[in-house]
C-alpha cells in the first residue's frame, strides 16, 4: 500500500508542476501571438493531459489491490500508464533538444527532476506488469 501512496504523491506533485507550466514558460505572452483557434488547441491539449494524469492517479488509488494481484484489466491500465510515461521520456530524449528548454539553473534542475520522476512512473507501472508476466 505504501508504494501506491508514493505513486499518488508523485502524481499529485506532477499535477502541481503542470499548474506552474503556463506561468514558468510565459505562455500568456507566447500564446498571445497565435491565432485564437491555435491558442485554444494548445490550452485544450494541456487540459486533456492534466485530466489524463489525474485519472492515472485516481485509477491507481482505486485499483491498487487489483494491480498488485494481477487483474487483467488493472494490468492493462498499468500497461497503458507505463507506455504513456515511457513515450513522454522518449519524446523528451529524442524530440526535444536541450537548447529548446528555457535557460537558468532552476529550469535545468526542474527538467532533470521531472525526467527522473517520469522514469520512475514508467518503471513502476511497466515493472509491475512485467513482474506479473514473469513470476
Amino acid at each position: 500500500m505504501t508504494r501506491w501512496v508514493a505513486v499518488l504523491v508523485w502524481e499529485s506533485e506532477l499535477f502541481m508542476e503542470k499548474k506552474q507550466v503556463p506561468t514558468r514558460l510565459n505562455w500568456e505572452k507566447d500564446l498571445a501571438n497565435l491565432m485564437p483557434f491555435n491558442r485554444k488547441l494548445i490550452w485544450k491539449g494541456g487540459a486533456f493531459i492534466v485530466m489524463t494524469i489525474i485519472a492515472f492517479g485516481i485509477l491507481t488509488i482505486c485499483l491498487h489491490n487489483e494491480m498488485l494481484h494481477g487483474s487483467p484489466v488493472a494490468l492493462g491500465i498499468a500497461t497503458f500508464i507505463g507506455i504513456f510515461w515511457a513515450a513522454r521520456v522518449l519524446t523528451d530524449i529524442f524530440y526535444f533538444s536541450h537548447k529548446d528548454w528555457p535557460g537558468g539553473t532552476s529550469m535545468v534542475i526542474g527538467h532533470c527532476l521531472l525526467t527522473m520522476l517520469f522514469i520512475m512512473f514508467f518503471l513502476t507501472y511497466l515493472g509491475l506488469v512485467l513482474w506479473h508476466v514473469f513470476r
